[in-house]
């Protein structure tokens, strides 16, 4: 039956077009993917590529498979990130990223009213440039971002401070 990693191996062929620079991405033989795909085309009785020896292209049947798969991995990659999210909260862990040079408008005396007032709360901080920061809270790899402008983003609340 076709696992996650399995998706993963097609995907990279896909992206590759070629089973060999797939295989060397992957740190897998090409015999090895090769074997991994056509065990694939016999599960779902469908030819994925068509091979060359320019590399491969998808077939509609691959298509189909490539945006499915595509589909999964990211739910799986987003329920995972929901869950490892909740933990982190369970633990009292708060991850924090900002654009570098942000942190200096958080006060020592704003820093250590948060810390007083949720001392079971641990805070993890990270800086990176503004659109790293937005990566981030997307991929649900931080809780909070702070960056030095407000743009309306998918499904964020945004909170704007002032001085």
């Amino acid at each position: 039956m076709m696992n996650l990693k399995d998706m993963n191996c097609f995907i990279v062929v896909c992206d590759k077009k070629s089973i060999t620079a797939a295989a060397e991405i992957l740190f897998l033989s090409p015999q090895a993917l090769s074997k991994t795909i056509q065990k694939m085309e016999k599960e779902v009785d469908a030819e994925l590529f068509i091979r060359s020896s320019n590399g491969v292209k998808m077939t509609a049947y691959g298509e189909i498979l490539y945006n499915s798969a595509k589909n999964i991995l990211n739910e799986y990659d987003d329920m995972v990130a929901k869950i490892r999210s909740l933990t982190m909260q369970n633990k009292g862990i708060l991850r924090m990223a900002s654009a570098f040079g942000i942190l200096r408008f958080l006060t020592p005396e704003f820093i250590n009213v948060f810390a007083q007032k949720n001392p079971q709360m641990h805070l993890e901080y990270m800086e990176f440039p503004d659109k790293y920061v937005l990566e981030n809270i997307i991929n649900k790899h931080c809780d909070i971002g702070l960056i030095p402008y407000t743009e309306k983003i998918m499904n964020l609340n945004i909170l704007t401070f002032s001085r």
